[in-house]
């Protein structure tokens, strides 16, 4: 969180994370800069209670973890 702006840094790109409420009430963040723009995704636990971001592309979902 920098400057009131939720940004993600992943090192080639960075986006703007922009809250998005669904319709089920369930909250996603959808990425505002390329390449990337629109794509949502979600801060989660896993099954051990740890972490996650996942990342809904469409075609493909990607959960990515803290790496000890």
């Amino acid at each position: 969180l920098a400057d009131g702006k939720l940004t993600m840094d992943v090192g080639e790109f960075a986006t703007e994370l922009r809250k998005v409420i669904t319709d089920a009430g369930e909250v996603r963040y959808a990425m505002t800069d390329p390449p990337l723009t629109g794509n949502v995704l979600e801060f989660k636990t896993d099954d051990d209670g740890k972490p996650v971001i996942v990342i809904d592309l469409v075609t493909d979902v990607y959960t990515f973890s803290k790496v000890d």
